[in-house]
């Protein structure tokens, strides 16, 4: 089991933690930008802009992950969490859909989500 940080680092990264608005976070979209996905990283970029543009920034995180082992190689897979909701080829209008639908106003993209699996609290 690794040991707590020393005190100084603890409170660097909590300092970075806060900077980067993850202490406020409601939301973590995991986007796969793998070969098969998306590598431009257009639909992670689609969904990044339409939180900005939706003043959302500080309660939905968009990461760019490598293969998240599920792909058609019809566009990205993405994942949204704590809702565990998992999205396969998304393109920029989807995106746009997710961001709208899902990220803003709570409800999963019903005919583009082909699992849900949510996290649940211990």
């Amino acid at each position: 089991m690794p040991s707590d940080p020393p005190p100084d680092d603890a409170d660097d990264l909590a300092a970075r933690a806060r900077k980067a608005k993850v202490d406020t976070m409601q939301r973590h979209v995991l986007v796969c930008t793998a070969a098969d996905c998306s590598p431009d990283g257009t639909v992670a970029r689609a969904l990044s802009h339409g939180v900005a543009l939706a003043g959302a920034r500080d309660r939905v995180g968009v990461v760019e992950t490598k293969c998240l082992s599920i792909c058609r190689g019809d566009g990205a897979t993405v994942v949204v969490y704590p809702e565990g909701t998992w999205y396969a080829g998304v393109d920029e209008a989807l995106a746009e859909r997710i961001v709208a639908d899902h990220l803003v106003g709570g409800h999963q993209v019903d005919d583009a989500a082909f699992l849900t699996n949510p996290l649940t609290p211990e």
